[in-house]
């Protein structure tokens, strides 16, 4: 007996679903560490500022910190267990050879303008908007390259900690004066000594003179002073013994972290090649008509103690990294770690001030005021009317090019 049956085309094939690529726990915990430290140090900035209002001695704020340790440890761990995954969709096809080796040939061509060009700033910057827009035109039509298969989640973890590690040794082992600690180190010893956060100078008096910068807003060297006014150490030996090794630590934790936000593949060869120009990078320019006082690296471990130095290395990558997972995905929690992170790099440095923004313009109108450390000339531009969103750049002429100088809002 035949039976005839109906079979039913099949259906199309669906494309493949999004793959989530967790963090192994090795990431989650050091990413855990850095958002505890930038939050913990929130704090003490906070309640060290509310002590320079109400005229309270360090013990107060250090007691503010202590107890908000615990707090800032749960929460910062429960905001790193919430963002496991990360969605991948699969890649479009690759763009046409001869367009992507064109576009890769005007990149390579615009870079070698900055070596050839000389003088001529036709030669060195023209061919870079060409280049740009054959790439745009190239990635439209699909990837340049066949991206090879992705980083597990593991990726650079052993790297990472072992680069750590080696920072934290160098860090603790270099000995690389500075003439900046004269100004830092010197405020955090007082803050040890006395047991107080003085308004006034203490570098000539005793806290009798008016301060050359007032209010004095970084709160990294009161935090220095503070710890060691409360384990018996002297200043200069908690920054230098302590807070630089894990200075260090942190620096290569947050480039890390930042690496792996921007879905690098190969991340062990990037943060390795990163760090190996900081450290060979160190030393100021020896032309003396050379524009730059000095390269990267100098801003690095070699003196990574200082409040100004720790915002550069560590909250500078770390604030990237958390700005391009809060455009992933907009959370209230994103948003409170990234104001958190504003109050803590001004607690590092007042470059912060202009660096991360912390405040705005309510009328629309601001007028900004470079005020160079060292002289008692300020520099006041007309009023600028600002829509929302748009950018602003101030350009400091030549006179004030050697100085260093903040940059304020009013």
């Amino acid at each position: 007996m035949a039976v005839t049956t109906t079979i039913p085309p099949l259906p199309p094939r669906a494309a493949p679903a999004p793959a989530a690529v967790g963090r192994d726990r090795t990431a989650q915990a050091c990413d855990a560490l850095l958002t505890f430290c930038v939050l913990a140090f929130a704090v003490w900035t906070l309640a060290y500022h509310a002590c320079l209002l109400l005229g309270l001695g360090s013990a107060w704020a250090l007691a503010v910190l202590a107890a908000g340790v615990v707090p800032c440890g749960l929460l910062a761990v429960r905001h790193e267990a919430g963002g496991d995954a990360v969605t991948i969709r699969p890649s479009a096809g690759r763009a046409p050879r001869s367009l992507a080796l064109l576009a890769i040939g005007l990149a390579l061509a615009a870079a070698a303008s900055l070596a050839w060009a000389g003088q001529s700033w036709l030669l060195a910057w023209a061919p870079w908007p060409v280049a740009a827009l054959a790439v745009l035109a190239a990635g439209a039509r699909g990837p340049l390259v066949t991206p090879p298969p992705r980083a597990g989640a593991r990726a650079g973890a052993m790297a990472a900690l072992a680069w750590a590690a080696a920072m934290a040794l160098l860090a603790l082992l270099l000995v690389k004066p500075n003439s900046d600690d004269a100004y830092y180190l010197r405020q955090a010893a007082w803050i040890g000594e006395h047991g107080r956060f003085p308004l006034g100078d203490t570098l000539h008096s005793q806290d009798v003179l008016p301060a050359a910068f007032s209010p004095p807003l970084p709160s990294w060297e009161a935090l220095l002073g503070t710890l060691a006014g409360a384990v018996g150490l002297s200043a200069p030996a908690l920054a230098y013994l302590v807070a630089a090794p894990v200075a260090a630590a942190l620096a290569v934790l947050a480039l890390w972290r930042l690496l792996r936000a921007w879905e690098v593949r190969m991340v062990a060869v990037a943060l390795s090649v990163a760090l190996l120009f900081l450290l060979f990078a160190v030393e100021p320019a020896q032309d003396p008509d050379a524009d730059i006082g000095h390269l990267p690296g100098d801003f690095f471990v070699a003196r990574i103690w200082q409040g100004k130095v720790v915002l550069v290395a560590v909250l500078v990558p770390l604030l990237f990294a958390l700005l391009h997972a809060y455009a992933a995905r907009p959370s209230r929690g994103g948003a409170a770690l990234l104001a958190a992170a504003g109050v803590a790099a001004v607690g590092l440095s007042t470059t912060a001030t202009f660096l991360v923004p912390v405040h705005h313009a309510a009328d629309g109108n601001l007028q900004l005021l470079v005020d160079p450390i060292g002289s008692n000339a300020t520099y006041m531009t007309d009023r600028i009317a600002v829509s929302p969103g748009q950018h602003v750049e101030l350009m400091v002429t030549a006179i004030l090019r050697m100085s260093t100088y903040s940059v304020w809002s009013k």
